[in-house]
Protein backbone atom coordinates (compact mmCIF):
# COMPACT_ATOMS: atom_id res chain seq x y z
CA UNK A 1 0.00 0.00 0.00
CA UNK A 2 1.50 3.33 -0.83
CA UNK A 3 1.06 4.58 2.79
CA UNK A 4 3.98 6.44 2.57
CA UNK A 5 2.84 9.01 -0.61
CA UNK A 6 1.72 12.06 -0.40
CA UNK A 7 -2.04 13.27 0.07
CA UNK A 8 -4.31 13.33 -2.54
CA UNK A 9 -6.64 16.16 -2.52
CA UNK A 10 -9.68 15.08 -0.66
CA UNK A 11 -6.79 13.83 1.51
CA UNK A 12 -5.64 17.38 1.78
CA UNK A 13 -8.78 18.81 2.71
CA UNK A 14 -9.63 15.76 5.46
CA UNK A 15 -6.44 17.20 7.35
CA UNK A 16 -7.36 21.04 6.84
CA UNK A 17 -10.27 20.19 8.57
CA UNK A 18 -9.01 18.29 11.63
CA UNK A 19 -5.47 20.31 12.07
CA UNK A 20 -6.84 22.82 13.94
CA UNK A 21 -8.82 23.28 17.78
CA UNK A 22 -11.75 22.13 18.57
CA UNK A 23 -13.66 24.83 17.66
CA UNK A 24 -11.84 25.22 14.49
CA UNK A 25 -13.10 21.94 13.63
CA UNK A 26 -16.46 22.72 14.00
CA UNK A 27 -16.63 25.70 12.35
CA UNK A 28 -14.78 23.95 9.39
CA UNK A 29 -17.00 21.50 9.08
CA UNK A 30 -19.69 23.31 9.07
CA UNK A 31 -18.47 25.07 6.02
CA UNK A 32 -18.33 21.92 3.97
CA UNK A 33 -19.62 18.42 3.48
CA UNK A 34 -18.05 16.21 5.27
CA UNK A 35 -18.18 13.01 7.07
CA UNK A 36 -19.07 13.43 10.38
CA UNK A 37 -18.01 10.06 12.55
CA UNK A 38 -15.01 9.60 10.37
CA UNK A 39 -13.52 13.51 10.72
CA UNK A 40 -14.25 13.62 14.41
CA UNK A 41 -12.08 10.30 15.43
CA UNK A 42 -9.33 11.58 12.81
CA UNK A 43 -9.19 14.79 14.71
CA UNK A 44 -8.85 12.54 17.94
CA UNK A 45 -6.17 10.75 16.30
CA UNK A 46 -4.34 13.29 15.10
CA UNK A 47 -4.15 15.54 18.27
CA UNK A 48 -3.40 11.85 20.38
CA UNK A 49 -1.31 10.49 18.50
CA UNK A 50 0.47 12.60 15.73
CA UNK A 51 -0.28 14.06 12.04
CA UNK A 52 2.31 11.88 9.90
CA UNK A 53 0.19 10.45 6.57
CA UNK A 54 1.19 6.72 7.76
CA UNK A 55 -0.88 7.65 11.04
CA UNK A 56 -3.71 9.36 9.36
CA UNK A 57 -4.55 6.20 7.27
CA UNK A 58 -4.06 3.46 9.16
CA UNK A 59 -7.81 3.87 10.26
CA UNK A 60 -8.60 3.45 6.92
CA UNK A 61 -6.85 0.03 6.68
CA UNK A 62 -8.07 -1.46 10.02
CA UNK A 63 -11.67 -0.46 8.81
CA UNK A 64 -11.07 -2.03 5.57
CA UNK A 65 -9.67 -5.10 7.47
CA UNK A 66 -12.88 -5.31 9.34
CA UNK A 67 -14.62 -5.07 6.53
CA UNK A 68 -13.31 -7.96 4.98
CA UNK A 69 -13.61 -9.86 7.86
CA UNK A 70 -17.55 -8.84 8.17
CA UNK A 71 -17.89 -10.30 4.74
CA UNK A 72 -15.92 -13.14 5.21
CA UNK A 73 -18.82 -14.26 8.30
CA UNK A 74 -22.04 -13.05 5.98
CA UNK A 75 -20.82 -15.48 3.06
CA UNK A 76 -20.06 -18.42 5.53
CA UNK A 77 -23.14 -17.91 7.26
CA UNK A 78 -25.32 -17.00 4.33
CA UNK A 79 -23.66 -19.78 1.82
CA UNK A 80 -21.08 -21.67 2.56
CA UNK A 81 -17.84 -21.57 4.25
CA UNK A 82 -15.47 -22.00 0.79
CA UNK A 83 -17.75 -18.76 -0.51
CA UNK A 84 -16.78 -17.17 2.39
CA UNK A 85 -13.44 -17.69 1.63
CA UNK A 86 -13.00 -17.10 -1.85
CA UNK A 87 -14.78 -14.01 -1.64
CA UNK A 88 -12.33 -13.05 1.22
CA UNK A 89 -9.60 -13.19 -1.03
CA UNK A 90 -11.33 -11.67 -4.06
CA UNK A 91 -12.89 -8.54 -1.52
CA UNK A 92 -8.38 -7.68 -0.81
CA UNK A 93 -7.27 -8.13 -4.50
CA UNK A 94 -9.99 -5.93 -5.65
CA UNK A 95 -8.72 -2.57 -7.11
CA UNK A 96 -11.18 -0.48 -5.18
CA UNK A 97 -10.50 -2.18 -2.18
CA UNK A 98 -6.89 -1.74 -3.10
CA UNK A 99 -7.37 1.96 -3.46
CA UNK A 100 -9.16 2.81 -1.12
CA UNK A 101 -8.00 0.92 2.14
CA UNK A 102 -4.91 3.55 1.85
CA UNK A 103 -6.62 6.67 1.85
CA UNK A 104 -7.52 8.96 4.94
CA UNK A 105 -11.39 9.07 3.66
CA UNK A 106 -13.94 7.74 5.32
CA UNK A 107 -14.85 4.88 2.76
CA UNK A 108 -12.98 1.85 4.73
CA UNK A 109 -15.32 3.14 7.22
CA UNK A 110 -18.62 2.83 4.92
CA UNK A 111 -17.99 -0.29 3.75
CA UNK A 112 -17.09 -2.00 6.80
CA UNK A 113 -20.47 -0.50 8.56
CA UNK A 114 -22.47 -1.30 5.27
CA UNK A 115 -20.95 -5.14 5.82
CA UNK A 116 -21.37 -5.36 9.33
CA UNK A 117 -24.92 -4.26 8.91
CA UNK A 118 -25.40 -7.20 6.19
CA UNK A 119 -24.32 -9.45 7.91
CA UNK A 120 -26.72 -8.55 11.32
CA UNK A 121 -29.78 -8.43 9.21
CA UNK A 122 -28.66 -11.50 7.69
CA UNK A 123 -28.70 -12.91 11.03
CA UNK A 124 -31.43 -11.30 12.22
CA UNK A 125 -33.56 -12.35 9.27
CA UNK A 126 -32.84 -16.36 9.86
CA UNK A 127 -33.40 -16.06 13.64
CA UNK A 128 -35.26 -12.82 15.50
CA UNK A 129 -32.56 -12.47 17.30
CA UNK A 130 -33.59 -9.00 19.00
CA UNK A 131 -29.63 -8.43 19.53
CA UNK A 132 -29.31 -9.00 15.71
CA UNK A 133 -31.57 -6.41 14.95
CA UNK A 134 -30.24 -3.99 17.41
CA UNK A 135 -26.73 -4.32 15.90
CA UNK A 136 -27.50 -3.62 12.74
CA UNK A 137 -29.78 -0.66 13.33
CA UNK A 138 -26.31 0.47 15.04
CA UNK A 139 -23.97 -0.51 12.10
CA UNK A 140 -26.44 1.42 9.57
CA UNK A 141 -26.26 4.10 11.46
CA UNK A 142 -22.30 4.14 11.64
CA UNK A 143 -22.61 3.90 8.07
CA UNK A 144 -25.00 6.88 7.40
CA UNK A 145 -22.75 8.96 10.08
CA UNK A 146 -19.59 7.93 7.75
CA UNK A 147 -21.24 9.01 4.64
CA UNK A 148 -24.72 9.96 3.63
CA UNK A 149 -24.99 7.23 0.97
CA UNK A 150 -24.62 4.45 3.40
CA UNK A 151 -28.09 5.12 4.20
CA UNK A 152 -28.85 3.19 1.08
CA UNK A 153 -28.13 0.07 2.66
CA UNK A 154 -31.57 0.77 4.42
CA UNK A 155 -33.28 0.87 1.20
CA UNK A 156 -31.75 -2.94 0.37
CA UNK A 157 -32.87 -3.87 3.52
CA UNK A 158 -35.98 -2.53 2.94
CA UNK A 159 -36.52 -4.15 -0.24
CA UNK A 160 -35.50 -7.76 0.79
CA UNK A 161 -38.06 -7.45 3.50
CA UNK A 162 -41.08 -6.76 0.84
CA UNK A 163 -39.74 -9.34 -1.24
CA UNK A 164 -39.69 -12.21 1.29
CA UNK A 165 -42.87 -10.92 2.71
CA UNK A 166 -44.64 -10.91 -0.93
CA UNK A 167 -42.94 -13.47 -3.23
CA UNK A 168 -42.15 -16.07 -0.24
CA UNK A 169 -44.93 -15.19 2.22
CA UNK A 170 -42.27 -14.99 4.90
CA UNK A 171 -43.95 -13.59 7.89
CA UNK A 172 -42.67 -10.46 10.03
CA UNK A 173 -42.61 -8.99 13.32
CA UNK A 174 -44.04 -5.36 11.83
CA UNK A 175 -43.73 -4.06 15.47
CA UNK A 176 -39.91 -5.23 15.63
CA UNK A 177 -39.28 -3.49 12.49
CA UNK A 178 -41.17 -0.58 13.32
CA UNK A 179 -38.95 0.16 16.53
CA UNK A 180 -35.84 -1.13 15.01
CA UNK A 181 -36.62 2.17 12.30
CA UNK A 182 -37.41 4.45 14.60
CA UNK A 183 -34.42 3.68 16.52
CA UNK A 184 -32.33 4.09 13.29
CA UNK A 185 -34.43 7.18 12.49
CA UNK A 186 -33.53 8.33 16.61
CA UNK A 187 -29.49 7.81 16.05
CA UNK A 188 -29.69 9.34 12.81
CA UNK A 189 -31.33 12.93 13.87
CA UNK A 190 -28.06 15.00 14.74
CA UNK A 191 -26.55 14.53 11.86
CA UNK A 192 -29.81 14.74 9.46
CA UNK A 193 -30.18 18.82 9.08
CA UNK A 194 -26.12 18.40 8.54
CA UNK A 195 -27.09 16.49 5.31
CA UNK A 196 -29.71 18.25 3.95
CA UNK A 197 -28.16 21.83 4.36
CA UNK A 198 -25.94 20.06 2.27
CA UNK A 199 -28.51 18.57 -0.08
CA UNK A 200 -29.47 22.15 -0.50
CA UNK A 201 -26.26 23.22 -2.42
CA UNK A 202 -25.89 20.09 -4.36
CA UNK A 203 -24.85 21.95 -7.58
CA UNK A 204 -22.05 23.59 -5.81
CA UNK A 205 -21.13 20.05 -4.45
CA UNK A 206 -21.53 18.25 -7.84
CA UNK A 207 -18.89 17.51 -9.93
CA UNK A 208 -19.38 15.05 -12.56
CA UNK A 209 -21.94 15.21 -15.01
CA UNK A 210 -25.35 13.08 -15.58
CA UNK A 211 -24.05 9.56 -16.15
CA UNK A 212 -25.60 7.47 -19.02
CA UNK A 213 -28.13 4.67 -18.09
CA UNK A 214 -25.04 1.90 -19.44
CA UNK A 215 -23.13 2.94 -16.77
CA UNK A 216 -24.98 1.28 -14.13
CA UNK A 217 -23.60 -1.65 -15.51
CA UNK A 218 -20.15 -0.55 -16.73
CA UNK A 219 -18.80 1.09 -13.91
CA UNK A 220 -20.30 -1.48 -11.12
CA UNK A 221 -17.23 -2.71 -9.43
CA UNK A 222 -18.13 -6.06 -10.08
CA UNK A 223 -17.27 -5.27 -14.17
CA UNK A 224 -13.46 -6.13 -13.20
CA UNK A 225 -13.69 -9.73 -11.11
CA UNK A 226 -16.27 -10.86 -13.55
CA UNK A 227 -13.62 -9.86 -16.38
CA UNK A 228 -11.17 -11.94 -14.48
CA UNK A 229 -13.12 -14.51 -13.93
CA UNK A 230 -13.65 -15.06 -17.33
CA UNK A 231 -9.97 -14.97 -18.23
CA UNK A 232 -9.80 -17.55 -15.89
CA UNK A 233 -12.23 -20.21 -16.94
CA UNK A 234 -10.88 -19.36 -20.33
CA UNK A 235 -7.50 -20.32 -19.41
CA UNK A 236 -8.66 -23.51 -17.33
CA UNK A 237 -10.11 -24.55 -20.55
CA UNK A 238 -7.10 -24.55 -22.40
CA UNK A 239 -5.85 -27.12 -19.32
CA UNK A 240 -8.44 -29.36 -18.38
CA UNK A 241 -10.47 -31.76 -20.48
CA UNK A 242 -13.70 -31.24 -18.64
CA UNK A 243 -15.18 -28.87 -15.71
CA UNK A 244 -17.40 -30.12 -13.68
CA UNK A 245 -19.98 -28.36 -11.47
CA UNK A 246 -21.63 -28.51 -8.04
CA UNK A 247 -24.82 -27.08 -6.30
CA UNK A 248 -24.68 -25.53 -3.62
CA UNK A 249 -26.70 -24.81 -0.52
CA UNK A 250 -27.86 -21.03 -1.24
CA UNK A 251 -31.21 -19.78 -0.85
CA UNK A 252 -33.17 -17.70 -3.49
CA UNK A 253 -33.64 -15.15 -0.82
CA UNK A 254 -30.00 -15.02 -0.79
CA UNK A 255 -29.06 -14.23 -4.25
CA UNK A 256 -31.95 -12.06 -4.14
CA UNK A 257 -30.15 -10.29 -1.25
CA UNK A 258 -26.70 -10.34 -2.92
CA UNK A 259 -28.31 -8.76 -6.15
CA UNK A 260 -30.22 -5.82 -4.78
CA UNK A 261 -27.01 -5.46 -2.68
CA UNK A 262 -25.10 -4.84 -5.58
CA UNK A 263 -27.40 -2.77 -7.77
CA UNK A 264 -29.91 -1.08 -5.64
CA UNK A 265 -27.33 1.35 -4.13
CA UNK A 266 -26.00 2.58 -7.44
CA UNK A 267 -29.50 2.37 -9.41
CA UNK A 268 -30.68 4.71 -6.80
CA UNK A 269 -27.89 7.39 -6.94
CA UNK A 270 -27.75 7.07 -10.88
CA UNK A 271 -31.27 7.77 -10.68
CA UNK A 272 -30.74 11.18 -8.08
CA UNK A 273 -27.62 12.19 -10.69
CA UNK A 274 -30.22 11.97 -13.82
CA UNK A 275 -33.37 14.10 -12.27
CA UNK A 276 -31.44 16.48 -9.49
CA UNK A 277 -28.75 18.59 -9.53
CA UNK A 278 -27.08 16.29 -7.02
CA UNK A 279 -24.21 14.21 -9.30
CA UNK A 280 -24.17 11.83 -6.97
CA UNK A 281 -23.40 8.75 -9.30
CA UNK A 282 -19.31 8.61 -8.43
CA UNK A 283 -17.83 5.16 -7.71
CA UNK A 284 -16.24 5.75 -4.29
CA UNK A 285 -19.89 6.77 -3.38
CA UNK A 286 -21.50 3.19 -4.10
CA UNK A 287 -18.39 1.69 -3.06
CA UNK A 288 -20.63 0.07 -0.15
CA UNK A 289 -21.54 -2.66 -2.69
CA UNK A 290 -17.94 -4.25 -2.88
CA UNK A 291 -18.68 -6.62 -0.80
CA UNK A 292 -21.59 -7.94 -2.74
CA UNK A 293 -19.51 -8.09 -5.78
CA UNK A 294 -16.47 -10.02 -4.18
CA UNK A 295 -19.51 -12.15 -2.57
CA UNK A 296 -20.65 -12.83 -6.05
CA UNK A 297 -17.26 -14.05 -7.28
CA UNK A 298 -17.15 -16.20 -4.77
CA UNK A 299 -20.30 -17.75 -5.21
CA UNK A 300 -19.55 -18.32 -8.54
CA UNK A 301 -15.92 -19.97 -8.39
CA UNK A 302 -17.07 -22.20 -5.57
CA UNK A 303 -19.40 -23.97 -8.19
CA UNK A 304 -16.64 -25.62 -9.58
CA UNK A 305 -16.57 -28.94 -8.00
CA UNK A 306 -12.58 -29.89 -8.20
CA UNK A 307 -11.06 -28.10 -5.67
CA UNK A 308 -7.95 -27.66 -7.69
CA UNK A 309 -9.87 -26.32 -10.42
CA UNK A 310 -11.24 -23.70 -7.63
CA UNK A 311 -7.73 -22.86 -6.46
CA UNK A 312 -6.47 -22.32 -10.02
CA UNK A 313 -9.38 -20.09 -10.58
CA UNK A 314 -9.48 -17.80 -7.77
CA UNK A 315 -5.84 -18.14 -8.22
CA UNK A 316 -5.91 -16.27 -11.60
CA UNK A 317 -8.78 -13.94 -10.68
CA UNK A 318 -5.99 -12.62 -7.69
CA UNK A 319 -3.45 -12.41 -9.78
CA UNK A 320 -5.53 -10.55 -12.57
CA UNK A 321 -6.95 -8.33 -10.33
CA UNK A 322 -4.02 -7.36 -8.13
CA UNK A 323 -1.70 -6.87 -11.59
CA UNK A 324 -4.84 -4.12 -11.91
CA UNK A 325 -4.63 -2.81 -8.90
CA UNK A 326 -0.84 -2.59 -8.31
CA UNK A 327 0.43 -2.76 -11.91
CA UNK A 328 4.30 -2.96 -11.89
CA UNK A 329 5.13 -0.64 -9.34
CA UNK A 330 5.70 -1.81 -5.81
CA UNK A 331 4.51 1.40 -4.09
CA UNK A 332 1.10 2.57 -6.88
CA UNK A 333 0.34 6.04 -7.35
CA UNK A 334 -2.61 8.13 -5.02
CA UNK A 335 -5.28 9.36 -6.94
CA UNK A 336 -4.87 12.94 -8.05
CA UNK A 337 -2.30 14.77 -7.41
CA UNK A 338 0.16 14.38 -5.45
CA UNK A 339 0.26 17.77 -3.05
CA UNK A 340 3.66 16.56 -1.21
CA UNK A 341 5.49 16.08 -4.45
CA UNK A 342 4.52 19.20 -5.97
CA UNK A 343 5.06 21.39 -2.63
CA UNK A 344 8.72 19.75 -3.01
CA UNK A 345 9.30 20.76 -6.26
CA UNK A 346 8.34 24.30 -6.16
CA UNK A 347 10.11 24.45 -3.13
CA UNK A 348 13.34 23.59 -4.81
CA UNK A 349 12.89 26.80 -7.34
CA UNK A 350 13.73 29.15 -4.02
CA UNK A 351 10.77 31.78 -5.12
CA UNK A 352 11.48 35.12 -3.60
CA UNK A 353 8.14 35.39 -1.04
CA UNK A 354 6.39 37.79 -2.65
CA UNK A 355 6.25 36.08 -5.74
CA UNK A 356 2.58 35.15 -6.85
CA UNK A 357 1.44 31.78 -7.07
CA UNK A 358 -2.13 31.11 -8.54
CA UNK A 359 -2.99 27.82 -7.49
CA UNK A 360 -5.96 25.48 -8.93
CA UNK A 361 -6.62 22.75 -6.54
CA UNK A 362 -9.77 20.92 -7.89
CA UNK A 363 -12.05 21.48 -4.68
CA UNK A 364 -15.32 21.94 -6.24
CA UNK A 365 -16.17 24.96 -3.57
CA UNK A 366 -13.99 26.51 -6.30
CA UNK A 367 -17.03 26.82 -9.04
CA UNK A 368 -18.65 29.67 -6.49
CA UNK A 369 -18.04 32.81 -6.20
CA UNK A 370 -18.91 33.72 -2.80
CA UNK A 371 -17.26 30.85 -1.68
CA UNK A 372 -13.88 32.48 -3.22
CA UNK A 373 -14.35 35.46 -2.23
CA UNK A 374 -15.08 34.41 1.72
CA UNK A 375 -11.96 33.45 3.61
CA UNK A 376 -13.32 30.40 5.64
CA UNK A 377 -14.15 28.85 2.29
CA UNK A 378 -10.70 30.00 0.50
CA UNK A 379 -9.16 28.75 3.15
CA UNK A 380 -10.96 25.15 2.55
CA UNK A 381 -10.18 25.64 -0.72
CA UNK A 382 -6.32 25.97 -0.43
CA UNK A 383 -6.09 22.74 2.08
CA UNK A 384 -3.20 21.08 0.72
CA UNK A 385 -1.00 24.03 1.27
CA UNK A 386 -1.72 23.78 5.47
CA UNK A 387 0.05 21.01 4.92
CA UNK A 388 2.26 21.09 2.45
CA UNK A 389 3.91 24.51 2.23
CA UNK A 390 4.11 26.29 -1.18
CA UNK A 391 7.11 29.10 -1.44
CA UNK A 392 5.45 32.72 -2.55
CA UNK A 393 2.12 34.47 -2.34
CA UNK A 394 -0.39 31.26 -3.00
CA UNK A 395 -3.60 32.91 -4.81
CA UNK A 396 -6.20 30.58 -5.36
CA UNK A 397 -7.74 30.29 -8.73
CA UNK A 398 -11.34 29.45 -9.46
CA UNK A 399 -12.58 25.95 -10.50
CA UNK A 400 -12.37 27.09 -14.71
CA UNK A 401 -11.68 30.31 -16.33
CA UNK A 402 -15.64 30.91 -17.14
CA UNK A 403 -16.57 34.61 -17.94
CA UNK A 404 -18.15 35.05 -14.03
CA UNK A 405 -15.06 35.15 -12.76
CA UNK A 406 -13.59 38.14 -14.51
CA UNK A 407 -14.48 40.47 -11.60
CA UNK A 408 -12.44 38.28 -9.35
CA UNK A 409 -8.80 37.40 -11.92
CA UNK A 410 -8.86 41.15 -12.66
CA UNK A 411 -8.71 41.41 -8.79
CA UNK A 412 -6.06 38.84 -7.89
CA UNK A 413 -3.93 40.04 -11.15
CA UNK A 414 -4.13 43.58 -11.04
CA UNK A 415 -0.39 43.98 -9.39
CA UNK A 416 1.68 41.59 -12.54
CA UNK A 417 2.70 44.25 -14.39
CA UNK A 418 4.63 45.08 -11.39
CA UNK A 419 5.68 41.85 -10.65
CA UNK A 420 9.08 40.14 -12.57
CA UNK A 421 7.78 36.59 -12.41
CA UNK A 422 4.82 34.62 -11.00
CA UNK A 423 3.59 31.19 -11.09
CA UNK A 424 0.90 29.05 -12.10
CA UNK A 425 0.21 25.80 -10.91
CA UNK A 426 -3.20 24.56 -12.18
CA UNK A 427 -4.82 22.79 -15.35
CA UNK A 428 -3.91 23.37 -18.95
CA UNK A 429 -7.16 25.61 -19.19
CA UNK A 430 -5.49 27.92 -16.85
CA UNK A 431 -2.21 27.90 -18.53
CA UNK A 432 -3.62 28.75 -21.79
CA UNK A 433 -5.46 31.69 -19.77
CA UNK A 434 -2.40 33.61 -18.36
CA UNK A 435 -0.47 32.87 -21.91
CA UNK A 436 -3.43 34.83 -23.75
CA UNK A 437 -2.94 37.86 -21.35
CA UNK A 438 0.68 37.61 -20.23
CA UNK A 439 3.10 36.37 -23.02
CA UNK A 440 3.50 39.41 -24.54
CA UNK A 441 5.52 40.79 -21.56
CA UNK A 442 6.90 37.14 -19.68
CA UNK A 443 8.42 34.34 -21.44
CA UNK A 444 6.99 31.07 -20.22
CA UNK A 445 8.76 27.71 -18.52
CA UNK A 446 6.73 24.65 -17.96
CA UNK A 447 8.82 22.43 -14.96
CA UNK A 448 9.07 18.90 -15.69
CA UNK A 449 6.44 17.04 -13.77
CA UNK A 450 4.74 13.34 -13.68
CA UNK A 451 1.71 15.08 -11.86
CA UNK A 452 -1.13 15.79 -13.43
CA UNK A 453 -0.80 19.09 -12.87
CA UNK A 454 1.08 21.85 -15.16
CA UNK A 455 3.63 23.80 -13.05
CA UNK A 456 4.58 27.10 -15.47
CA UNK A 457 7.36 29.88 -14.96
CA UNK A 458 5.91 33.26 -16.27
CA UNK A 459 9.31 35.82 -16.31
CA UNK A 460 9.44 39.28 -17.32
CA UNK A 461 11.00 40.41 -20.64
CA UNK A 462 10.18 43.88 -20.64
CA UNK A 463 10.69 46.39 -17.60
CA UNK A 464 7.80 46.23 -15.20
CA UNK A 465 5.71 49.22 -14.41
CA UNK A 466 7.07 50.26 -11.68
CA UNK A 467 5.30 52.90 -9.70
CA UNK A 468 7.60 56.44 -9.67
CA UNK A 469 9.58 57.06 -7.14
CA UNK A 470 8.74 60.92 -5.42
CA UNK A 471 11.18 63.63 -6.08
CA UNK A 472 13.12 65.45 -3.03
CA UNK A 473 11.68 69.08 -2.33
CA UNK A 474 14.41 71.47 -3.50
CA UNK A 475 16.27 73.21 -0.45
Amino acid sequence: MPLHNGYWLDETGTYYLISGTWDQFLQRMSHTIQSPIYCTFLWVVFHTIGPHELILRLPSVVAMALAAYWLYRFASEAIHPDVGKLALVTFVAMPDVAQLSFQARPYSLLIAAVAAAAFYFHRWLNSGARSAGYACVLAMAVAFYGHVAGGLIGAVFLAVIIRLFVFEGKRFHWIHISVGLSLFMLLIVPVFPYYLAAAREAATYSFSGSPSSLALISASPAVEPLASLLVGLCTLVLFVSRLTWRPLPVTNATVAFIALWLFLPPFVLLVISKVTPAKLFVPRYYSLVTPAAAILIGLLVSLLKNQWHRLALITIIVLTLTVRSWSIGVWPKVWGIDWRMTSHQLLAQSYAPQTPVFLRTGFVEAKSMTRLEKKEYREFILSPISLYPFPGTVRALPDSPDSQFDAYMATLTNDLARQNMFVVVADDHWVEWFRKRFLGSFQERTLPTVQRISIVEFRRTTPADLPPIPSRPKP
